[in-house]
């Protein structure tokens, strides 16, 4: 699995790629703009924030697709090897413009660690913990399975009074 940033991705959709006719809408300059006052802009291509930007792009892409020659299917019987054969990444970056990132190392926050020998993936939490130990001060301390000696029960006399 490889990632591929895409720059300023709404801007590089279209609004005629929509199948219906896309929303004119229009801005004002920046509070302080004074070289063409009372002047509104039509935007020509998506922007962050409006509704229907994400539908552009999506239909943007689909049409590029189709035109590459790729087919849409179920997620059943996609063959994800069919894109390293097209060379999926290098078409997507001679039409929009963006950077390779090469093989993908995180996704959502967790470490994505990828043995091709084996075919496995495997998805691990580790920089998050230690994120979230160094946020509480906690990188010092040492890691026990069990906090008590095993069979140990505790009743409510032996919750303190006051916690602190």
């Amino acid at each position: 699995m490889h990632c591929v940033d895409f720059s300023q991705a709404f801007i590089q959709a279209d609004w005629a790629s929509l199948p219906e006719k896309a929303p004119q809408f229009f801005i004002r300059p920046p509070t302080g703009w004074d070289k063409e006052p009372g002047v509104v802009y039509q935007c020509l291509h998506p922007l962050y924030g409006h509704p229907a930007s994400a539908l552009a792009l999506h239909f943007t892409v689909d049409k590029w697709m189709k035109s590459e020659g790729f087919v849409q299917s179920g997620f059943e019987d996609s063959d994800l090897g069919t894109l390293e054969k097209f060379n999926l990444k290098a078409l997507m970056l001679a039409r929009f413009e963006g950077t390779d990132e090469g093989e993908v190392t995180e996704y959502l926050g967790c470490e994505v660690i990828r043995d091709r020998a084996t075919c496995t993936l495997h998805l691990c939490q580790t920089a998050y913990i230690q994120k979230v130990l160094a946020y509480h001060k906690m990188t010092d301390t040492n890691p026990v399975k069990t906090p008590l000696e095993p069979g140990v029960r505790l009743s409510k006399c032996d919750c303190p009074a006051v916690i602190n």
